[in-house]
């Protein structure tokens, strides 16, 4: 129950039956697209709207260029509830809608091409989720038990909109940009299968990186390559090998039939020791320091079996990124 408690009222979504969310800094880059960060602790809407008068603001307003402070001394501009229950969803749809319009727009004009769409919510709710992951398997192991809460109360939120609005249906594989997001899509989908287009996955995730092995590594042509500097292509990229099996590992363990009814009966918190097994498992992912331990983990040994098939495999891939426009890149020979 503690953990619902509001870091600054002290008040509880259960006992005291007040909304409560993560604090949010939304910052964007250069295109537009939302760089969000999750402060990992828990505000509530009335604790929120007394910081946003504070500062002279009015509530349920824009706020990208204004900074308000966390109890933990962190930075956000932004709050987002959670889903605790049906009830606690129903008293904050509303604003759980608008928070999603005006970190969807990056605008809180009133004017009706803002108002909330369901796509809105599969949007943020993915890239939030996404964010999440990435803190987890980039921070500290104190933080990643709360960046897991983080990521399984995104999820049900985004569980709940699907139901509402029966989100995913027909959406284009190729609509999402992040492999991250995509993949946590495909978790997510009734329609797909990860199985059934895993090898449309994989083709595009490998032609990506084509482009980073050549910025971070020496070596002179990737069409011209021999089994000795697979090594150096690992490392090049090794921290995408890690997040991408860290990313199906995490739909995977957190992302199941029958996942909603697991979160309601904790109050979207994952079971102790489901936490702890992939606290675990978060260990071994990022020990991964050779291709055939990574090829193993994302299960493609049917058709990669010895260092000849992974180097056919990166050959391929040169030419469906430059066919894709990633890079350009002719053999020497």
């Amino acid at each position: 129950m503690e953990k619902l408690t509001c870091g600054v009222t002290k008040q509880n979504a259960i006992e005291d039956k007040i909304c409560v969310g993560y604090p949010l800094l939304i910052t964007r880059d250069r295109h537009g697209r939302l760089l969000p960060e999750i402060i990992l602790e828990l505000i509530s809407y009335d604790a929120y709207v007394a910081e946003i008068q504070r500062s002279g603001g009015e509530k349920l307003d824009f706020y990208e260029n204004m900074k308000f402070r966390s109890v933990t001394g962190a930075d956000y501009n932004h709050w987002l509830p959670l889903y605790i229950n049906a009830d606690h969803f129903r008293k904050g749809q509303a604003i759980i809608q608008n928070s999603i319009s005006v970190i969807h727009n990056g605008t809180a004009n009133g004017s009706a091409r803002y108002d909330f769409t369901p796509s809105m919510a599969l949007s943020v709710l993915t890239t939030l989720m996404n964010k999440s992951a990435v803190r987890l398997f980039n921070g500290q192991m104190f933080e990643s038990k709360q960046a897991i809460e983080a990521y399984c109360h995104f999820l049900r939120l985004l569980m709940h909109f699907i139901d509402m609005y029966r989100l995913l249906a027909g959406r284009s594989k190729r609509s999402v940009p992040d492999i991250g997001e995509f993949l946590i899509q495909m978790a997510l989908s009734k329609k797909y299968k990860f199985n059934d287009i895993k090898t449309y996955v994989y083709e595009e995730y490998f032609a990506r990186q084509i482009f980073w092995i050549q910025q971070n590594s020496t070596i002179q042509n990737l069409l011209d390559i021999k089994t000795t500097d697979l090594p150096q292509i690992f490392q090049a990229v090794k921290v995408s090998n890690h997040l991408l099996v860290f990313n199906l590992e995490m739909a995977e363990t957190f992302i199941f039939p029958g996942v909603k009814e697991h979160l309601d009966r904790l109050h979207g918190h994952s079971p102790p020791i489901v936490v702890e097994k992939f606290q675990n498992r978060l260990r071994a992912i990022k020990a991964i320091d050779k291709y055939s331990i990574f090829i193993d983990a994302i299960q493609l040994t049917d058709t990669i079996k010895s260092p000849n098939d992974m180097i056919d495999l990166i050959k391929r891939s040169v030419h469906v990124s430059n066919k894709q426009g990633y890079t350009n890149i002719v053999s020497n020979g």
